[in-house]
């Protein structure tokens, strides 16, 4: 039975199984889509399957945050993950994401960051939520932007310089109102 913690329009985000290392793999071994991840390199089955391990672990641990597995509604497509985590071992909420390159110019990832932010503000009270990205990495810089985040510098995090953004709960509010 799959969990689904939240949904859009097109898509729901559930908790991952190992029946999804296979579906993992195929994300963390795309060149492309690792390349403004971190050091950028690729994983092979064993590193996905060891991280698959601990994402589930983590569910045990606190339902109310981790990475899920995001899927397209009706045929339950696998197409990414989203996230609401811990920023590199902060007290920090990260929202992040990560999609197939053959779901890249979708409008997904947007639609993934803004049902994070509306699930961490609105069901968590979260008071802020923060995003990073990889200076290079344009495209994911605009979904940032359009999700309603604003940037605030540079940071070091996961071994790397990002670009470092965040919101409040009351400009997510003030945002939130404006758009309805």
């Amino acid at each position: 039975m799959k969990q689904v913690i939240i949904e859009t329009e097109r898509l729901y985000l559930r908790q991952f199984t190992m029946a999804d290392v296979d579906h993992l793999h195929e994300l963390d071994s795309d060149p492309e889509v690792m390349r403004y991840i971190g050091d950028g390199v690729v994983r092979d089955l064993r590193q996905v399957t060891k991280i698959l391990e601990t994402l589930i672990e983590k569910y045990r641990e606190d339902r109310s945050f981790g990475v899920w597995a995001a899927c397209t509604k009706g045929d339950d497509n696998f197409i990414g993950w989203g996230a609401l985590k811990d920023l590199d071992q902060t007290e920090l909420i990260e929202v992040g994401y990560r999609l197939l390159r053959k779901e890249w110019g979708k409008g997904y990832a947007t639609e993934i960051a803004k049902a994070l932010l509306e699930y961490g503000f609105d069901k968590l009270k979260l008071k802020r939520i923060v995003a990073i990205t990889h200076k290079d990495n344009i495209a994911s810089q605009k979904v940032i932007s359009k999700s309603g985040l604003i940037y605030i510098n540079e940071q070091f995090y996961y071994k790397t310089q990002v670009l470092f953004f965040e919101i409040l709960a009351e400009e997510y509010s003030k945002l939130k109102a404006t758009s309805s």
